[in-house]
């Protein structure tokens, strides 16, 4: 079942030019938060009536006896397949693994007491939590760094440096602007606080293409990226610190369009690549007008005019 689970993950896009959470983008958890990890048993049936019942009667059953005769009723009525012949247990489950809504049910339990029943795609589920543990985000994303080293450019070494310290974004807009180029306009802060710039080019067609910048203020941690890396790798690329964005314009229809993201795992862009969508010309995404700043945009794009940040926003 758990496998179901997993495949049921799918990035979101982030298609408005409203000021929306980064991790609402991509599946992710910002350092502010924690992973929770969960030695998880479930008896999974196929209506609430079912479900309620069994509950009713564990309910009833001393403490002591509680989990023995959950996992034994797992074995005899449980409709998952795999996880039945094992008392329902599950393994080892990590938040961002399962769908949002049956997650949040789940971490919201206490530890070694039986869940009243909890809704999935799949069912009813009664759940069982055994043991559970906590990694701060922070932890997760310093320790996933690469180490310091000699290879790499100057600049490389300089974002390595910057994202390995807890600095605000704010107090590194000096040296993120080291990291661009004098190609981006100036940095500002978002209502998210997260520092913002964006360069014009003009492609070979004489269409534009705006490309978005932005240094999170906290680092992200890609949950499906976490969840499906290399278990042998002992630094996986997992957190993001920057964020790139391409919108492409049609200056003759006056269309706009969403192109993708590339998500860095340093600051300034640099470092390895932990998450990327893209789109190409036949299939890439027209943005819809969402507000009366679109107009605005393309109207200052299109006439190659400086773009600042808070127009896009």
């Amino acid at each position: 079942m758990l496998k179901f689970f997993r495949a049921y993950l799918a990035i979101t896009l982030f298609l408005t030019f409203s000021t929306n959470s980064v991790a609402q983008e991509i599946n992710g958890t910002d350092e502010r938060g924690s992973l929770k990890r969960a030695h998880v048993f479930h008896i999974m049936f196929k209506d609430l009536n079912q479900a309620s019942f069994i509950y009713g009667k564990l309910k009833d059953i001393n403490t002591k006896n509680r989990f023995k005769e959950f996992q034994k009723i797992a074995r005899e009525r449980s409709i998952d397949r795999g996880s039945k012949d094992k008392g329902g247990d599950l393994g080892i489950i990590e938040m961002g693994e399962m769908p949002r809504e049956f997650e949040d049910a789940l971490f919201a339990e206490r530890v070694r007491e039986v869940s009243k029943p909890i809704r999935s795609l799949w069912g009813w589920h009664l759940v069982y939590i055994d043991s559970l543990t906590e990694e701060s985000i922070t932890d997760i994303c310093q320790k996933t760094l690469p180490s310091n080293s000699s290879t790499g450019s100057i600049k490389y070494q300089q974002a390595l440096t910057l994202s390995r310290n807890s600095y605000s974004v704010d107090s590194i807009q000096s040296e993120v602007r080291e990291l661009l180029g004098d190609d981006w306009s100036a940095l500002l802060i978002n209502e998210e606080g997260n520092l913002e710039t964006n360069k014009l080019e003009t492609l070979s067609n004489g269409d534009k293409r705006l490309i978005s910048h932005s240094e999170l203020t906290y680092s992200l941690l890609d949950n499906e990226n976490y969840h499906n890396k290399d278990k042998a790798s002992s630094s996986p690329a997992v957190c993001i610190r920057s964020i790139q964005r391409s919108y492409s314009f049609d200056c003759q229809s006056g269309r706009m369009y969403y192109d993708g993201f590339t998500a860095y795992e340093l600051r300034g862009g640099f470092g390895r690549l932990v998450n990327s969508l893209a789109f190409n010309a036949t299939n890439r995404l027209t943005v819809e007008a969402v507000s009366w700043r679109k107009g605005e945009l393309i109207a200052n794009v299109c006439n190659g005019r400086k773009i600042e940040v808070e127009v896009i926003q």
